[in-house]
């Protein structure tokens, strides 16, 4: 007989109407997720629904999951929408005195169907598959409101505001992806104690646009009580033809900024200072070197237990770790690659490692959000010995 599906667990679920916005548009904003599986835990079934607005923004993921035997395999799909609005105004480049303001929603939708298995050599260590077809479309809904404008540029006249759609690039792919992983980690209140963990992963994407995303991330950490010593390896790369720029210029990825705080600490606000001219002259060149479709980051970390977690009467401290650091790494792109020296490279194709140091801590806030704070600096920036505040675990 088939099993027997019912509800395992259900989130709050939200609900909200909207008559308007800036854009015109209305409707029911909310959203559920829940869990449904049978007494054994063999069948599982993982849902979201989410609206936000208008019926064709409906999003949804869901997958099913069979665990009855060593081989577990099941079925994903999901479509998710994600909306932005802005605001585009100037002269009308099609008509003589007029000047044009836009109202525009852009819309992405991002729709896939894959089917997944999963081989356990033991509790900590497996091996995963992924594979199937995925689209990824975009459109632009715009209100144009023009205004006629006389010889010296006084708005004279107010036109009817029109709407439209535009449609914009789609794109159907075909993703794979084959991953060994290990995870045996003992977790604290704030990071990882003891034992290892690592993902090695190959992900081919053909179709549209072709490229194959590579990851290794290796991390250990040994329990000298009641200190941690944790070292982590990283890489993450985009290769092939669509990596960064087809045959036309067109590019379809970003950069990846090595100096977000998860990665490369000590180099959070290069990007901001560079382009706010708040750096010296070489802050640019920095910037420069912590952009790339690769990037290498080893980093070496003691963690020490100052508060654990505590509760005197009725009053409760959270729990609180100490931490002294050293971060290094590289980003480079295809024409450039890395170079084992410290520092900034003299030679344009070369890549050399930019390294940061520092101490700090972490606290657990009401038990699901980790605040880091770090007084650090990024040796090759010329900020020096700076704080900088982060929400996230230890890695």
């Amino acid at each position: 007989s088939p099993p027997r599906i019912s509800v395992e667990s259900l989130g709050q679920p939200q609900m909200g109407d909207s008559t308007g916005d800036a854009f015109g548009r209305g409707g029911l904003y909310g959203g559920i997720a829940g869990i449904f599986s049978d007494m054994l835990g063999y069948h599982t079934v993982y849902g979201v629904v989410q609206a936000q607005g208008q019926f064709d923004e409906f999003g949804f993921s869901t997958a099913y999951i069979n665990q009855r035997r060593r081989w577990n395999y099941g079925v994903a799909a999901q479509r998710v929408p994600a909306v932005y609005g802005f605001v585009q105004e100037g002269l009308d480049p099609d008509e003589e005195n007029v000047y044009l303001r836009q109202f525009v929603r852009a819309r992405f939708f991002d729709t896939s169907l894959q089917g997944l298995a999963q081989y356990p050599f033991s509790r900590a260590q497996r091996v995963e598959f992924r594979a199937g077809a995925r689209r990824i479309a975009q459109d632009l809904q715009l209100i144009e409101q023009r205004f006629a404008l006389d010889a010296s540029g006084v708005v004279v006249g107010v036109f009817e505001p029109e709407e439209r759609t535009e449609e914009g690039p789609a794109f159907n792919l075909f993703e794979g992806t084959a991953a060994l992983v290990y995870d045996n980690a003992l977790t604290g209140y704030t990071s990882p104690l003891a034992g290892q963990r690592y993902r090695f992963e190959i992900s081919p994407t053909f179709g549209d646009i072709r490229y194959t995303q590579a990851v290794a991330d290796y991390r250990r950490y040994f329990l000298l009580r009641p200190f941690t010593f944790a070292v982590r390896g990283l890489h993450f790369g985009r290769y092939g033809a669509d990596a960064e720029a087809d045959a036309e210029g067109n590019r379809y990825f970003n950069d990846i900024y090595l100096g977000q705080s998860q990665l490369l600490r000590g180099y959070t606000d290069v990007y901001s200072r560079c382009r706010n001219q708040l750096g010296g002259a070489g802050e640019c060149d920095v910037l420069e070197q912590l952009l790339g479709s690769r990037i290498g980051v080893v980093s070496a970390e003691l963690r020490v237990p100052v508060i654990r977690q505590l509760v005197v009467g009725n009053f409760g401290l959270p729990p609180v770790e100490g931490i002294a650091f050293v971060d290094a790494g590289t980003a480079w792109s295809r024409g450039t690659r890395p170079a084992f020296q410290r520092g900034l490279s003299d030679d344009p194709e070369e890549r050399g490692f930019l390294t940061s140091a520092g101490v700090g801590g972490r606290i657990n806030l009401l038990g699901f959000a980790i605040l880091e704070v770090d007084y650090v600096n990024g040796f090759e920036s010329d900020r020096g010995w700076h704080w900088e505040f982060a929400l996230q675990p230890g890695w």
